[in-house]
């Protein structure tokens, strides 16, 4: 094993295991919590659903055509996800996905094995308008991009948004790793230092390592 490979699996891999043992707990956790105390826990408190309030709900209509009569928003704005899809149902479709995960099958099968299981986890939303630009610098980074890139995708969650008018233009093999990246994030806290750092280089250090096995047929 090279020394690039153990620093890959060093950055990411290690956290990955501890995101997960976490994550293993928390769902323990609030299992526990939901067999016990009669009911859903989310509708324990307050004597009813909590997220039917709060001010922020309700359906829109507008009138589109100037004829008096409206339409609901739901149906015509096109900033809605009308056709989501799991996240396993978009990696069938990309190719260069597929790839990826054969060669992480030879360069550390549990890792590969949990990238499948998030897989399952997430949904996706392919969004017909612009999503809204977040900050991707880390806040303590130490070295900054200077690409300045469209808001193809964010993840909030286990949901990824994707803009799919700039996603439909991407590289077919950049379209695996923008996958790829945006499942990275299920593997590493939020609080952890250079977060944003840490995803973008092991994507590019698995390119890297591809196109090396590609090559050289490395690891045999």
């Amino acid at each position: 094993m090279n020394v690039f490979l153990v620093l890959l699996l060093t950055m990411l891999v290690i956290p990955a295991y501890a995101q997960i043992d976490h994550l293993k707990t928390k769902q323990n956790t609030e299992e526990e919590e939901t067999s016990t105390g009669g009911g859903n826990k989310r509708r324990s408190t307050g004597g009813g659903n909590k997220y039917s309030t709060g001010g922020g709900n309700g359906g829109e209509t507008i009138d589109l055509n100037g004829d008096g009569y409206e339409s609901l928003k739901d149906l015509v704005d096109k900033a809605v996800c009308g056709d989501p899809l799991w996240g396993y149902e978009l990696a069938a479709q990309l190719p260069e996905f597929t790839k990826i995960m054969t060669f992480l099958d030879q360069l550390h099968t549990d890792l590969a094995n949990e990238v499948r299981k998030e897989l399952t986890r997430v949904s996706i939303c392919l969004s017909k308008v612009p999503l809204v630009k977040v900050n991707t610098e880390d806040e303590n980074a130490v070295t900054l991009f200077h690409l300045d890139g469209n808001q193809t995708g964010v993840r909030i969650n286990n949901e990824i948004f994707i803009d799919d008018n700039h996603f439909k233009k991407t590289y077919a093999k950049h379209k695996g790793y923008f996958l790829f990246h945006e499942l990275l994030h299920g593997f590493i806290p939020l609080s952890a230092e250079r977060r944003n750092f840490k995803v973008k280089s092991f994507v590019k250090g698995v390119e890297l390592l591809l196109e090396k096995n590609e090559a050289t047929n490395y690891p045999k």
